[in-house]
């Protein structure tokens, strides 16, 4: 009587067993390409994983921040909270198919310059006694510094002038004055913003008075 027939089926299970192989590398990109400090960054697949035996497949995600691993970071995203302008973050995407690792793929992205953003204003109605004074506040999301130029026109013509005071000795009533503020980080320019104001008019004032004549008496007028 020959063997059993059980004795070979632990053979054929390991050969099948043999037959597994690990998923391909996924093709992956980083989103935005061109990250600001104020967006998160997140993994891309631009093509699905492939696996020849079908296999259900899931993915880890490694993030490396100038080169070093950050062991916190696990998901397909970081945090805006997380990153700076100028830092080089890097991701590596490995696939499983619940057995194997397949080889891992990578995508990286710098972190860029956010420009920075400001609003002007003249006041309301100021006299021609009254200097005008461009107020300016502005926001940097990289808290880079910011410096402004200032740009004026006086009834739609350019006046020369680099700072954001004009004086009241060179406005008149009734005049238009506009000023054009471009905000500055140090590495690029912001959106300029303008603001006008109409000259209004000064009331009179008494220099001086008198009573005649003088001296008075009960009988003058």
């Amino acid at each position: 009587m020959r063997p059993s027939s059980l004795i070979p089926l632990p053979v054929a299970f390991l050969v099948l067993a043999a037959c597994n192989e690990a998923p391909s590398a996924p093709q992956i990109a980083l989103n935005p390409g061109e990250p600001t400090t104020t967006q998160d960054i997140s993994v891309l697949f631009l093509a699905i994983t492939a696996d020849t035996n079908k296999d259900e497949v899931s993915h880890s995600f490694q993030w490396f921040q100038d080169g070093t691993l950050r062991a916190d970071l696990t998901t397909d995203t970081v945090a805006a909270s997380e990153t700076t302008k100028g830092e080089t973050w890097k991701v590596v995407v490995i696939p499983n198919d619940g057995t194997l690792d397949g080889e891992g793929a990578e995508a990286s992205a710098t972190v860029v310059n956010t420009p920075p953003v400001a609003s002007v204003s003249l006041g309301a109605d100021p006299a021609t006694d009254a200097d005008l004074v461009a107020e300016v506040t502005s926001t940097d999301d990289d808290a880079d510094t910011v410096t402004y130029s200032y740009a004026w026109t006086r009834d739609g013509q350019p006046v020369t002038r680099a700072d954001g005071t004009i004086p009241a000795s060179e406005t008149s009533h009734g005049e238009t004055w506009t000023v054009t503020v471009t905000p500055n980080d140090g590495e690029e320019d912001g959106e300029a913003v303008t603001a006008s104001v109409t000259v209004g008019n000064t009331a009179p004032t008494v220099e001086s008075v008198e009573i005649t004549p003088a001296p008075a008496y009960e009988t003058s007028v």
